[in-house]
This record gives C-alpha cells, structure tokens and sequence, in this order.
C-alpha cells in the first residue's frame, strides 16, 4: 500500500476492499493460477472511477485541489506528448496534442490553439488525403530513430534545432580574422545575437 493512497483507503472502506480485490488477482496473475489479465484490467477501472470521483470531490471543496489536479492533468498530458515521440506512436500523440487544446486556450497562447486544432483536423483527413503517408505515419516514421532501442524517437524538431543553433550563432569566416580570441568571439556573438 502507497502512503498517499491511506488516506483514500481510510475513508473509504469500498476502495479499500477494491484495492484489497486488485492486490489479489495481481498475486493469482503473477502465480499463473487462474485469473486473467481482463479480471485486472476490470479493478483497473473501477478503481480508477473511485480515484476520479475523489478527485471531484477535493476540486469542489478546495480551490487549491482543484489548482493541483489541474496542474497533474497537465503534466499527465505533457509525458503523453513526449511518450507519444519516444515510442513513436502517432495516434497516442494526436490524442496528447488534442488534450492540450484547452491549456492552449486557457492560457491564452491563442496561436498554438489555432495551428494544433489545424494540425489535428489535416491529420484526421490524412487517410484520405494520403494513405501512402498515413501508414508510415501509423508505422513511426513521422519521428526520428538514431538509435535501434525501444523508446529512442526523437521529434524532428529536437534533432534539428542544434544544428540550426550551431550554425546561426557561427561568426562568419571574414569575422573570424577580427576576433582572434576566444572571449572576443563569445563577446561578438553576443552582440550579433
């Protein structure tokens, strides 16, 4: 038992016998006796209905509640967008980008609003539109492998803003000769910048 989950299991004597149920078929399911996969995944849900309704319940009693579980809902949505690139799974990432709409809109950053809701709806007309790149789209292709391991897709726009960095903040070669030093160069790139 976690500690942040006594208080719940305290409260609640339901989801504390839930909780007990979801430990149990854990066990059978590990031992290989007779429980399934689909008896877990059943106290999954319910105990993830349990959670969702006490989350209600502290966001309409507390205004702080409610700010903390906005902020996990944020951060939840923000690991589905970078889990999304490292597995290289393009629906889990048009989900995430389609949760971030209403942070966008919340927060005011109505261009990133508009240019997702674009994305999302040519990304929804893409089978249609092109099947050739819709596929390689669902088989990864739409992030970038360096490496051969699980995990390891990079968004495009990661890999190729160091090199852009690299050679925009680059003096050019008749500048160079100018300023010889290292900090000299530091100092001219910074007033260029």
């Amino acid at each position: 038992m976690f500690e942040w989950d006594a208080g719940v299991r305290n409260q609640d004597s339901e989801f504390a016998d839930l909780d007990n149920e979801c430990e149990e078929t854990y066990t059978t399911l590990l031992e290989e006796k007779q429980a399934s996969r689909s008896d877990l995944s059943d106290k999954k849900g319910q105990v993830e209905q349990k959670l969702e309704e006490r989350k209600r319940g502290l966001a309409e009693r507390s205004r702080t509640s409610k700010l903390w579980l906005t902020y996990m809902k944020m951060v939840k949505v923000a690991r589905m967008l970078i889990l999304a690139d490292r597995l290289g799974s393009w629906s889990r990432g048009l989900s995430a980008v389609g949760e971030c709409l209403p942070t966008f809109g919340a927060a005011g950053h109505f261009n990133y609003l508009k240019s997702a809701y674009m994305y999302l709806q040519n990304m929804s007309n893409l089978e249609t539109r092109n099947p050739e790149v819709f596929q390689k789209f669902q088989e990864g292709f739409h992030v970038i492998h360096r490496t051969d391991q699980c995990c390891a897709g990079l968004g495009a726009d990661l890999v190729t803003s160091p090199d852009f960095n690299h050679h925009a903040f680059t003096t050019s070669e008749q500048h160079k000769d100018k300023y010889r030093s290292k900090n000299d160069q530091r100092q001219f790139r910074l007033k260029e910048a």
